[in-house]
């Protein structure tokens, strides 16, 4: 990983690295931003700057909130193209028949 990417990789429970930073500002406000989606697990998501847009990675629980996080992401301020990497968890029930 370059330290680009590095410096401004962001775990949804942290912080952006510098506040003059450009890309971890951007990591940082996208960060908060996915953090107030409403009924949404998103501490599993990671926020990553790559190559002048973001990167979401990570797991969420369904496709609606995987839907939630991402259209939350592309109305940050600065935000020009999000690459979707999340996955979708979803709980298998079996029965013991």
């Amino acid at each position: 990983m370059n330290d680009a990417v590095s410096n401004a990789t962001n775990n949804i429970s942290g912080t952006a690295s510098s506040a003059t930073d450009p890309q971890a500002d951007l990591v940082g406000r996208v960060t908060a931003a996915i953090g107030d989606c409403p009924s949404t697990d998103t501490s599993r998501v990671r926020v990553v700057y790559a190559g002048g847009g973001i990167a979401l990675q990570g797991s969420v629980g369904s496709m609606d909130e995987r839907n939630m996080v991402v259209n939350t992401a592309l109305g940050v301020d600065g935000v020009s193209a999000v690459g979707d990497q999340l996955l979708v968890e979803t709980l298998s029930i079996h029965s013991g028949e």
